[in-house]
């Protein structure tokens, strides 16, 4: 339907004015998409990432890849509400792309402020520093994690 005009119009000035006005549109069409799909925080660009990084109260840590930053804005909210839980651990972790074996808590010959959290040899060697500044933010402000 763009572009077609009645035939004794499809001369001249009608038809620069039909493809100005499409032209026009389209690219207005672009600029409100662009804006759209910067709402999305696996595709939008780093600062605009950044932007909402700030209104979800996450800041990027230091040496964090720009894939699991991405991770923490986009789940910030969820993430936020199950910190501190132990069942939650294992599922803040997930979302962020560790994998996770088993939380454990209470264990017997252990002292009782101490939770194991057992991962994979991939997860330990990929994230081995950031895992501690993890565990700071998500974890029980009363317990030691190993």
């Amino acid at each position: 339907m763009a572009n077609e005009i009645a035939t004794w119009l499809n001369k001249g000035y009608a038809e620069k004015l039909v493809k100005a006005a499409t032209g026009y549109w389209e690219q207005s069409r672009n600029y409100v998409m662009w804006a759209v799909n910067q709402k999305d925080e696996s595709k939008n660009e780093e600062p605009v990432l950044g932007f909402l990084a700030w209104e979800r109260l996450t800041t990027r840590l230091d040496d964090e890849p720009i894939d699991l930053y991405r991770k923490r804005v986009q789940h910030a909210l969820v993430n936020t509400i199950d910190a501190g839980e132990i069942a939650s651990v294992k599922s803040i972790f997930e979302r962020l792309g560790l994998e996770v074996l088993n939380v454990r808590e209470r264990i017997d010959g252990r002292d009782w402020d101490i939770i194991a959290i057992d991962m994979t040899d991939t997860t330990l060697a990929s994230a081995n520093e950031l895992l501690p500044e993890l565990i700071q933010l998500y974890g029980r402000t009363c317990r030691r994690y190993e």
